[in-house]
């Protein structure tokens, strides 16, 4: 029993040194440290992009699959090299002995004549270019979506200090209206109203701080970081004139969008198609020589040999009009590619002008707000002059800070809508990426 006491003891107090260190333990594991800061310039997020993008790594590939199926295409109009052996042992029926036979065979041969194969090579070669504008076209929504997640983190980062701005004000304004209600000058509804319009912006405040760090996620997962990585975006918005009109952005988005490139491709493709089966009408011919070796007795089978050489045509006499069908449906299916190709360039049009529109819409606003927000600013301190001399009223100064914040979010909400239509006008143009 004694035994059994000490033994109970031992178990109760090597418990209670692990726990607390486990509970450090799992403190640690818990408390793992941050990714580290990164400064990154507008350049730089979109360099990275192009470099870790897991979806165009996807289109990468896929272009390299097209480039080797094309390459096995092209490897059925080339020299094929074969080698057989046979080796066997039988009893003919007439006979009571068993014959051995030994045979080494190798044969190259050759397609010197066919449509199909041809045709598939040609769809082989639009498939290439379609994937390899497929790659291009990434490119350029793959940077127009990082400049655009860019230029949100810049908007909300400045909304953000826009409202610790404003929040300033009311704090100001509002232990002013304190300072005055205890002295008997205000009525207590100045304090109350003073109050509520400061928390509200406070809401405010946390919904941009909120948007920001989700702007930041998105941004962090665009170019292949942690989405918690802290980022320093060293660049700013700013306002520089468009110099081409809507006409040559049309004109050039007509020459280089690569979408539509992307048709013609289809459309080479289809034309390709429609060869593809009228191949059926014609033969495939052959060309093939070799070598043979065979022997009786030995099992290597060369003590005897011989040599060949022989052209084969083959061809389809009737086919209860297979043929003809394929060749009705590649017809039509041109059609359909003829069709998707022109609505392609309407909606490529439509998206050019409604970016370019919404661009200098933006930079109308950009000139008209930078005015405001001198207005505002001065009407601002014209208010809170009134105010504290008894010639104002709490509600002209409350109005006058909720004047001054929204005049400066309108003209950040206009830069980054410049900004951004610039970027998607571009990418609807089909501009490159350098």
């Amino acid at each position: 029993m004694y035994q059994i006491k000490v033994v109970m003891f031992f178990v109760i107090g090597m418990v209670l040194i692990m726990c607390p260190k486990t509970g450090r333990a799992a403190d640690a594991s818990n408390s793992a440290p941050s990714s580290p800061t990164v400064s990154l310039t507008l350049a730089d997020s979109v360099r990275m992009a192009m470099s870790h993008n897991y979806n165009l790594k996807y289109y990468q590939g896929a272009k390299e699959k097209s480039y080797w199926a094309l390459q096995q295409t092209k490897a059925g109009k080339g020299i094929t090299v074969t080698y057989d052996y046979t080796g066997e042992r039988y009893k003919p029926t007439s006979s009571n002995h068993y014959t051995n036979y030994f045979d080494n065979q190798v044969e190259a041969s050759v397609t010197v004549y066919s449509k199909k194969i041809d045709a598939e090579i040609e769809e082989a070669k639009q498939d290439l270019q379609y994937a390899d504008l497929d790659v291009t076209a990434v490119r350029q929504q793959l940077k127009g979506t990082v400049i655009s997640d860019y230029f949100s983190a810049l908007e909300y980062r400045n909304e953000f200090k826009i409202s610790q701005d404003t929040i300033k004000n009311y704090q100001d304004h509002l232990n002013f209206v304190q300072a005055e209600f205890t002295q008997g000058l205000v009525a207590k509804t100045d304090v109350l109203s003073s109050q509520v319009n400061l928390a509200n912006e406070q809401d405010t405040f946390i919904q941009s701080r909120n948007n920001y760090n989700n702007a930041i996620a998105a941004l962090n997962n665009d170019i292949g970081l942690a989405h918690d990585t802290p980022l320093i975006l060293t660049d700013a918005f700013g306002y520089l004139p468009y110099s081409l009109t809507l006409e040559e952005c049309l004109q050039y988005a007509l020459s280089h969008r690569p979408e539509l490139a992307q048709y013609e491709a289809k459309k080479k493709g289809a034309i390709a198609e429609i060869a593809e089966a009228k191949s059926g009408k014609f033969p495939t011919v052959k060309l093939g020589a070799g070598q043979e070796w065979y022997d009786y007795q030995k099992v290597s089978g060369f003590n005897n040999g011989n040599w060949f050489v022989e052209l084969t045509a083959s061809f389809t006499l009737f086919d209860s009009g297979l043929v003809n069908a394929e060749i009705r449906q590649s017809k039509y299916n041109l059609d359909m590619v003829t069709n998707q190709a022109d609505a392609e360039r309407d909606s490529v049009l439509l998206e050019v002008r409604e970016d370019y529109l919404s661009m200098k819409e933006a930079a109308q606003r950009i000139k008209t707000d930078q005015v405001t927000i001198q207005q505002a600013k001065e009407n601002f301190s014209i208010e809170s002059v009134r105010y504290s001399v008894g010639a104002g009223t709490n509600l002209d100064v409350l109005d006058a800070i909720l004047s001054l914040n929204t005049a400066q979010v309108n003209y950040t909400e206009a830069l980054y809508d410049y900004n951004n239509y610039k970027a998607k006008l571009e990418v609807a143009m089909g501009v490159p990426v350098v």
